[in-house]
């Protein structure tokens, strides 16, 4: 399996392991979504989690305004931190091919 398959499965198992917390496993609830930011946000990221940080987030993940985050959704999370952290440098590699 290749680097990027890995990922993807493994960003998938993570939206699962939170989304089943209040059953289902396609969404993540507003509740569900500030476990996971708690929990897998270590960095400075993590200490920022409070409602308001959670509520805002959600209004701008949940772009079919059903009050949760499916992983279409969640994908445009992981996309906004992609991009945070290869600005700060942190997690990048050079690769040559």
């Amino acid at each position: 399996m290749s680097q990027l398959e890995l990922v993807l499965g493994s960003v998938i198992d993570l939206f699962r392991i939170y989304a089943e917390l209040e059953g289902d496993r396609t969404k993540l609830s507003r509740g569900e979504l500030q476990r996971l930011l708690q929990a897998e946000l270590t960095g400075p990221l993590g200490k920022d989690v409070g409602p308001s940080f959670v509520d805002e987030l959600l209004h701008m993940l949940d772009t079919n305004q059903d009050g949760e985050v499916d992983l279409k959704e969640f994908g445009g999370l992981i996309g906004i931190m992609a991009m945070g952290y290869s600005g700060k440098g942190k997690g990048g590699r050079t690769h040559s091919h």
